[in-house]
């Protein structure tokens, strides 16, 4: 018995445009073209539209004007569609999707998901080794996750250390006979009939001449084993972890355009130079089907054929955001739009009108509502990741979902409506994730059912939640009478600058509360921890990054690096709508210095807790697409931390008290009593290592500052000699580099680090 995907009719990422989908075809198509090589006229994009349309059996009359039917034919040629194969053209039938009884799932890849008990298969000789290392400044244990393919590391070593990014020639790079496709593990192969679309869609695209894409540098198209072993990639080394794609239906009964955007993603993994040339091309490949398949979905809200759209679609922004920055503003018009699209057709609600009058076909319907839950919940993280590194207004309102969190992983692999039937029973409708964001900020529970995703999404929904109480003190702040206090500075991202957020009591009080359920969050994940002999799963890293994004003026510290190296680069740091001009640099300086000097019991907090990112990547990286832009921005807190003394050199008399929960006592040093007496020697100052695994009692030592105390961290040393900015630094960029360069934008932040390691920079 064969296995069909529900909706199987195509996917495609949505025109990145901020009108909604019910806009003109003109207009949408018109919006998205943002690269100068390849700038729409309106003609153009009509005659997108109307050929997309026609191919795909819409009425063009529903959707466009009438008048545009007299531009076909048009320029893709008249078998984009192939009727025999029937490509984009299958209708939904709940009957179809039938898994087979005896599938079974392989186990993840080794690479990404090593087990604990082969971890911690060591010799005595390597537990003696680890134990040396760990007392002398190393490391605790044997990394978790090997090394990248040192062809991954050497596209990051030749990279020049300054200067602007170089965008790459897009076209499929031809492999060499030395590259060995491993045996594709992961399900059944994609048909020859599917890789036949693929490969006449790519002609179509990509090679023809036409007024719309430019050609691609080389006719070259990947084969089939290398379209399979990209896919299987994607698989075992991207979704792990976060599973939002049923693989059964996805291998029995393959999306093309799903397929398309996983094979974009697992070609990043590739061990072979090729690698991000390859993914490049495929992430424009994908870009193009894409447009096409937004034309042809126009009016349809169908949403089992619509979900594939949406996967691609959210894969698609992933790739390209986090593959160089030139995509950014592509990608997050993008998501804008995504959401838009999943709105129209109700995808954030529960389909009640699905029934089932069996047990298999109870399942049938339940994996695929699974499926939609997944993807929704998962699209809503993946915006939120974003805005979260952008500091922007939320995409989507929590609020606005009203699906219940994913079930248990076993519950959605389960390989037989038999073995389903069975876990089913043993399960309750689950919350949505407002009800369980009320109830955890309110009693501090941690609700038992969720899984690595659910965990996940209530550390981003505290983020989502903390957001929109910044941007509602900075309505609040902006039309209420300021006259008789120092006036709050308005900046045009319409959130109040972290060193404003201080003087409210209101805030204070928040972020407190924040960290108390954070604190609950990281306990259970410590838990989880021990259970697994000490390995770290990927929601520690989210925690550690909660607390700086919390604690500490990362925005601003980040956006003093980028004003540093803006010079060097040749491209001025955008604020708000134009440049950053000398007056902002200085406000965003007041914001670190107050930072440091009046908020230290949560600066040193959001120290631990970077060095905790350092640990974590180190030791038990994932390669997630999220890791490189975690990285960078605890190097840069540190940083700021490391150039304290710099930092603080200027800052004027300040008369304000210092906000609740902080401190303006001095950080005592290792040689000086609070009278500033010398007192101690050496050999009673305690030595910390924040990029280690610290206890409570260190941690509040640390943080309370009352003991004296030497913060180091290993390939670094003391955080308070002079070089330790500089080494600081250089050991971020090589872990950038052995530990994330599987993602293109990780050469930016690379280039950036080494920049600002350069001993002749100084801070103003």
């Amino acid at each position: 018995m064969t296995t069909s995907r529900p909706g199987s009719s195509g996917s495609t990422e949505v025109c990145p445009t901020d009108k909604p989908f019910g806009s003109t075809a003109c207009d949408a198509m018109a919006d998205i073209r943002e690269q100068p090589q390849e700038l729409m006229t309106r003609k153009d994009a009509a005659l997108m539209a109307s050929t997309a349309c026609d191919q795909f059996s819409i009425p063009i009359t529903s959707q466009m004007d009438p008048g545009l039917v007299q531009i076909l034919p048009g320029i893709f040629g008249s078998d984009l569609l192939d009727t025999e194969t029937g490509f984009w053209t299958q209708e939904y039938d709940h009957s179809r999707f039938r898994p087979s009884q005896n599938f079974a799932y392989n186990s993840p890849s080794p690479v990404a998901t090593n087990s604990a008990s082969s971890r911690h298969t060591t010799s005595s000789n390597a537990d003696q080794r680890s134990a040396k290392d760990y007392s002398a400044g190393g490391g605790a244990r044997d990394t978790i996750f090997k090394e990248l393919p040192s062809s991954s590391r050497f596209l990051l070593s030749s990279l020049s250390e300054v200067g602007p990014e170089v965008a790459p020639k897009i076209g499929f790079p031809p492999f060499s006979d030395d590259f060995v496709i491993e045996e594709n593990s992961q399900g059944t192969p994609i048909s020859d009939v599917t890789y036949n679309r693929l490969h006449r869609l790519f002609q179509r695209l990509c090679l023809a001449e036409n007024e719309i894409f430019d050609q691609y540098s080389s006719s070259v198209f990947i084969s089939h084993d290398l379209v399979n072993y990209c896919v299987t990639k994607h698989f075992e080394c991207f979704q792990t972890g976060y599973l939002f794609i049923h693989e059964t239906a996805f291998w029995e009964t393959p999306d093309d355009a799903l397929v398309l955007a996983a094979a974009a993603i697992g070609s990043l993994y590739l061990d072979s130079e090729e690698a991000i040339q390859l993914s490049t091309a495929f992430l424009e490949f994908l870009r193009r089907a894409l447009l096409v398949r937004a034309e042809a979905l126009k009016g349809n809200l169908d949403k089992p054929a619509c979900l594939p759209f949406v996967q691609a679609s959210l894969l698609s922004i992933v790739g390209r955001y986090h593959h160089n920055t030139a995509m950014h503003s592509e990608a997050v018009k993008a998501m804008y739009c995504l959401v838009e699209f999943c709105r129209e057709r109700k995808l954030w609600h529960n389909d009640r009108g699905i029934t089932a009058m069996d047990h298999v076909s109870d399942w049938r319907v339940w994996v695929w509502q699974e499926e939609q839950r997944r993807t929704i919940y998962y699209s809503w993280l993946v915006a939120e990741i974003l805005q979260t590194q952008q500091q922007q207004s939320p995409v989507l309102d929590v609020a606005d979902i009203e699906l219940g969190l994913p079930f248990s992983d076993r519950l959605f692999m389960a390989s037989s409506a038999e073995d389903w039937s069975r876990l089913h029973k043993r399960v309750k409708p689950n919350l949505t994730l407002l009800e369980v964001l009320q109830g955890f900020t309110s009693d501090r529970c941690v609700y038992f059912e969720l899984t690595e995703l659910g965990h996940t999404l209530l550390v981003y929904g505290l983020f989502h939640l903390s957001r929109q109480l910044r941007k509602h003190l900075w309505h609040i702040n902006r039309f209420s009478d300021n006259s008789a206090t120092v006036p709050l500075k308005i900046v045009p991202d319409q959130f109040l600058p972290f060193h404003d957020l201080l003087r409210l009591s209101s805030w204070v009080e928040w972020r407190n509360q924040m960290c108390d359920c954070l604190d609950v969050l990281h306990s259970h994940a410590n838990g989880t921890t021990g259970h697994a002999g000490g390995f770290e799963r990927p929601i520690v890293l989210h925690l550690h990054l909660a607390r700086i994004i919390l604690l500490s003026p990362w925005k601003e510290i980040q956006l003093v690096a980028c004003f540093l190296c803006g010079s060097e680069f040749g491209q001025p740091v955008q604020y708000g709508n134009g440049a950053m001009t000398e007056a902002q640099y200085a406000e965003m300086l007041t914001a670190i210095r107050v930072w440091l000097s009046r908020d230290e019991y949560k600066m040193r907090l959001a120290v631990i807790h970077s060095g905790g990112i350092f640990w974590h990547i180190r030791r038990y990286s994932t390669q997630k697409f999220y890791e490189p832009a975690t990285l960078f921005i605890a190097a840069l807190v540190l940083w700021a931390f490391c150039l304290r003394n710099k930092f603080l050199s200027p800052l004027p008399t300040d008369p304000d008290t210092p906000p609740e929960g902080s401190t303006a006592t001095p950080h005592i040093k290792p040689d000086e009593d609070s009278d500033g007496k010398a007192v101690l020697d050496s050999a009673e100052i305690m030595r910390i290592y924040i990029d280690r695994v610290l206890d409570d009692e260190l941690v509040q030592t640390l943080v309370l500052g009352r003991d004296p105390i030497e913060v180091y961290m290993s390939r670094v040393g003391n955080l308070d000699l002079p070089e330790a900015p500089v080494k600081l630094l250089h050991e971020a960029a090589r872990l950038l580099q052995l530990r994330c360069s599987v993602w293109p934008i990780s050469s930016v932040y690379y280039r950036q680090l080494k920049y600002l390691a350069n001993p002749s920079r100084e801070v103003p």
